[in-house]
């Protein structure tokens, strides 16, 4: 009997073991091939990774360098000094720096122009690299100063604000002007070999930051009034060297420069260009002097009835009232020199601000000479507002202005109000009156188109006056 299955079952059991073999050799090749690749992948990351070990090694070995560590320090500093200061600190057992830039010796010759001593003993001591009198004198030689427009100065100012340009409104600026009453002799000026005098006057206008802390000379020129033309080519100059003039501050005596631009208390600017306008602001410093000479000369006739007035009287009494001898002082500034001040002595700003001031005021009112104290109260906070120097004070009028705008805004509405009411005894209304309200006016103007055209938030009004042009020698210096 045939078994065709079985047959057919040997034969198929014969061909297993031919594939098992061929599957597991594909398997091994497979296999091979991929660990060949995980190696080949494993070398080049190997490779990578001693490159890259070399590569730091390399670094590392960098880093530790002391000329590193001097490029790290020097990076560091020049955020705060020049070059040659970071070579004189890096480098201090050398004596002498070389390669001084503009700003070493501007800085240079603003300590030599204060005193020699303030030159030369931070060089003698090495406390900071100053360059040498014969490298100064060599700068000097082709900076020239000569009556007119300062161009050299102008340049230095253009440079200047060039590299300021990251800080924000460094470009804003105050012209201020002044006459200055001079020796009538002659003198010789080497340079130009030229013979000048006798000058009665010197024409001053300095350029003043209104947001950053600098001045400079832009124009001085003798025996010459400031006129239209002059002054436009003045603004024109220096808005060529990339500032921007946003107000112009003087006292009430340029009479020419009134009349040429036709300023009062309602046309309080200048327009440039049909585009901008330039403030004029009354120096309330001279203001306020003003304000006192009339009060002790002759007395104000206070509203509404103008029955009461305050004149030289009320602060005699109010210092006799306070002598020594009295056990109780209210008013301990005041002298009788504040009521009894002439000629030069009048010139001095805080003789006329202690006179009128809020120790003042309280004091008179103290004495029963209610009205009297509310006017000069009310002169005090004026003054206190158009003086602000600090951003926060103890007083809220002496911040910057805007910072408390209801009540700054309140106390020169009260001053303005104040001014056109007020009478002096035998006189009609005087010009410094009108300048109070001038200055009232452009002030309050000024802040409300730089807090529109460039967001700023408050005012330094000290800024807006002349004491450093009247009583500071005029120095070149940022």
């Amino acid at each position: 009997m045939e078994i065709p299955s079985t047959t057919h079952s040997s034969c198929s059991c014969q061909a297993t073991p031919d594939v098992k073999d061929a599957t597991v050799e594909c398997c091994i090749t497979k296999g091979v091939a991929q660990l060949e690749a995980a190696n080949a992948s494993l070398k080049q990351k190997l490779s990578r990774v001693i490159k890259q070990k070399r590569k730091l090694a390399t670094e590392n070995k960098r880093l530790k360098t002391k000329s590193h560590r001097q490029k790290v320090v020097s990076t560091a500093l020049e955020e705060l000094y020049s070059p040659a200061q970071v070579r004189h600190i890096l480098k201090r057992k050398v004596k002498f720096v070389r390669n001084y830039s503009k700003e070493d010796i501007t800085r240079a010759l603003v300590l030599k122009a204060i005193s020699n001593k303030a030159y030369k003993f931070p060089r003698s001591q090495q406390i900071m690299a100053l360059p040498s009198r014969v490298t100064l004198s060599k700068w000097l030689q082709d900076f020239k100063c000569v009556p007119g427009m300062q161009r050299d100065c102008l340049r230095v100012i253009k440079e200047k604000l060039l590299q300021s340009s990251d800080s924000p409104h460094e470009n804003l600026v105050v012209i201020s002007f002044d006459e200055m009453e001079l020796k009538q002799k002659y003198e010789y000026h080497r340079e130009t070999k030229k013979i000048f005098g006798p000058c009665k006057k010197l024409q001053a206008a300095l350029i003043r930051g209104l947001t950053h802390n600098w001045k400079q000379l832009v124009y001085f020129d003798f025996d010459v009034l400031m006129t239209r033309s002059v002054f436009e080519s003045i603004i024109q100059e220096v808005e060529d060297s990339g500032a921007e003039v946003c107000a112009v501050t003087f006292d009430l005596g340029n009479k020419t420069f009134l009349s040429a631009f036709g300023l009062t208390e309602e046309k309080h600017w200048i327009m440039l260009n049909e585009e901008r306008k330039i403030f004029a602001v009354p120096d309330p410093c001279h203001m306020l002097k003003l304000a006192r000479n009339h009060i002790l000369d002759e007395g104000l006739l206070l509203p509404p009835d103008h029955n009461i007035a305050l004149s030289q009287h009320d602060f005699i009494d109010l210092i006799e009232k306070n002598s020594s001898d009295s056990d109780f002082q209210m008013t301990f500034k005041v002298t009788p020199l504040h009521v009894t001040c002439t000629s030069s002595e009048r010139q001095r700003v805080y003789l006329a601000a202690q006179l009128l001031s809020h120790t003042v005021a309280k004091a008179l009112e103290y004495f029963g000479k209610v009205d009297q104290g509310r006017a000069v109260k009310v002169i005090n906070d004026w003054f206190d507002t158009m003086n602000s120097r600090d951003i926060s004070s103890t007083c809220k009028l002496k911040c910057g202005f805007g910072i408390h705008f209801e009540e700054q805004l309140h106390a020169l509405t009260s001053m303005e109000k104040l001014m056109k009411t007020v009478k002096v005894v035998g006189k009609s209304r005087q010009p410094w009156q009108k300048g109070i309200v001038m200055g009232i006016r452009s002030v309050t103007a000024l802040y409300n188109d730089l807090k529109e055209r460039y967001q700023l938030s408050f005012l330094m009004t000290s800024r807006l006056n002349q004491v450093f042009l009247s009583f500071q020698p005029i120095l070149c210096h940022f």
